[in-house]
């Protein structure tokens, strides 16, 4: 082993042992007995032998806390063209942003998710098959609301809006 590809120091209260510019850092008693040398390789054992039970136990927390913790609310939005023909440049325009997509083909549905941040109307752009521009507005958003809106285009161009919000809390 190259002494440069291995190396330790050893201050009162901490062992610090780099492998290959890789860090890896231990607790070691003041008097160093728990430093031990096995095949060239520093191994350190715990200062504490409580740290075993621990570690469990705090990764259990972290875990817990990933799954319990925050929640962000968002709309799940689903257009849908039912025209009987391919639209074109179909955007919506919500509050703070859009989105939309450059072809929508007959029966075919895009979905989309977004956080609302702000409040207004919905707004649907879009271009029909001969070539005329669409305008629509649809409901009102408030931020943080969350749930699904479902955006229909119908055989006559017409736009169907369905919502289903949770109760803002």
């Amino acid at each position: 082993m190259i002494e440069n590809d291995f190396s330790f120091a050893v201050t009162t209260r901490r062992a610090i042992a780099v492998l290959r510019g890789l860090p890896f850092f231990a607790v070691a008693a003041a008097d160093r007995k728990w430093l031990t040398t096995l095949r060239g390789f520093a191994v350190v054992r715990p200062a504490f032998p409580a740290a075993k039970s621990i570690l469990p136990v705090a990764l259990a927390f972290v875990c817990f806390g990933f799954l319990a913790g925050c929640h962000s609310n968002f709309v799940q939005a689903t257009l849908v063209n039912r025209s009987g023909a391919p639209l074109r440049l179909v955007q919506v325009d919500y509050p703070s942003a859009s989105f939309g997509t450059t072809n929508l083909n007959n029966a075919a549905e895009y979905h989309y998710r977004f956080k609302i941040q702000g409040s207004g109307t919905v707004k649907l752009n879009f271009v029909d098959s001969t070539g005329k521009p669409h305008k629509a507005v649809g409901p009102e958003l408030d931020e943080g609301q969350e749930g699904a809106l479902l955006i229909t285009i119908d055989e006559s161009e017409n736009v169907l809006w369905t919502t289903s919000f949770a109760v803002n809390k």
